[in-house]
């Protein structure tokens, strides 16, 4: 017999085997593991500066058309940041900013600047429910959906 005897049974080459090949799972479960986690590092940096550039470009638009005690978002500044458009944050390189009439699901403003987004790069989304005041008087519940990319 190519085995050890002893009282708790017979140890040997078979025993040695089943031992290495479950280090050796171990150690490749593990390489997996930290080659993945250290594949989207890079990516987490730029949705991270994606999202501030988005956040950015939401309190721009609240700031340019806001009505005077900014509870509400007024008409003819809407209409105004579609022909002129807010400045680009520096950290995107696209956006697109859609403000809708809740009640009746219109559009009211659509404006998109910079460039496509490109396949697989990352996407922030920011959306924030909010009072519009029309030229008339009336107002409306609306949302703001700012992406950026």
């Amino acid at each position: 017999m190519l085995g050890i005897k002893d009282r708790k049974g017979v140890g040997g080459f078979t025993e040695s085997l089943l031992a290495i090949s479950v280090v050796t799972v171990a150690v490749v479960f593990f390489t997996i593991t930290m080659a993945i986690n250290l594949a989207g590092s890079g990516d987490r940096e730029r949705v991270v500066v994606v999202e501030d550039g988005c956040q950015e470009l939401m309190e721009g638009v609240l700031r340019n058309c806001s009505n005077v005690d900014g509870k509400a978002l007024l008409e003819p500044a809407l209409k105004r940041i579609v022909t002129l458009p807010l400045p680009m944050p520096d950290q995107v390189l696209g956006y697109s900013i859609i403000v809708k009439d809740v009640g009746q699901g219109i559009e009211l403003v659509n404006i998109k600047q910079g460039v496509d987004p490109i396949p697989g790069a990352p996407i922030a989304h920011s959306s924030l429910p909010t009072c519009i005041e029309l030229s008339d008087g009336r107002s409306l519940a609306g949302l703001v959906e700012v992406s950026c990319w």
